[in-house]
């Protein structure tokens, strides 16, 4: 389901690369945690599969998942690129927090950031189309706030990168945004 997930029982979750099982890390990519990372060194092409079995994922509202079963293949790693984005804030300006987006502005990678100049590294990465999102985090809450008319505050503040960027098969990727 879309509701936020309350616990992971890690002990209910068989990964299985080729023919053995393995241990992964899992981690949440979101505040809302809606979003696992499945932390491995993933081997290039080679068959997985992940057996999620009852009761291993549960919601805030106490709803727990049925047997599941999901099978992909790694690719090779030439069909992959790396970005990497220096960003230059100005200096005392608070904290912000970076998203990168696909094309369908889907959440890939959030990340929050405070010092003047960060670089943030985007690894193997499909080909494709990606933007970039900044919140300027005034309460630095780490989460974007919509604001209250009635108590007269204003929606936190997000400016996008000022171009589309275009990631090809191979080919790894340098850019800056300077925010002033």
């Amino acid at each position: 389901g879309s509701n936020p997930i309350q616990t992971v029982d890690s002990s209910k979750i068989i990964f299985i690369e080729k023919k053995d099982t393995i241990s992964i890390n899992t981690s949440f990519i979101d505040e809302l945690h809606k979003t696992i990372i499945l932390d491995h060194s993933w081997k290039e092409e080679t068959p997985y599969e992940i057996v999620v079995l009852p009761g291993a994922i549960k919601d805030i509202f106490a709803l727990e998942n049925d047997t599941m079963k999901v099978g992909f293949k790694t690719r090779s790693l030439s069909n992959y690129s790396d970005l990497s984005v220096k960003i230059t804030l100005p200096a005392g300006s608070g904290k912000y927090i970076v998203q990168l987006l696909n094309s369908s502005d889907a959440l890939l990678q959030e990340n929050t950031i405070a010092d003047t100049v960060s670089t943030l590294n985007y690894k193997h990465k499909l080909s494709g189309k990606y933007k970039l999102k900044m919140v300027f985090d005034t309460n630095v809450n780490g989460q974007w706030d919509t604001g209250n008319y009635f108590k007269n505050i204003q929606p936190e503040k997000i400016i996008f990168y000022p171009e589309t960027i275009e990631l090809r098969d191979g080919f790894d990727m340098e850019t800056e945004w300077k925010i002033e």
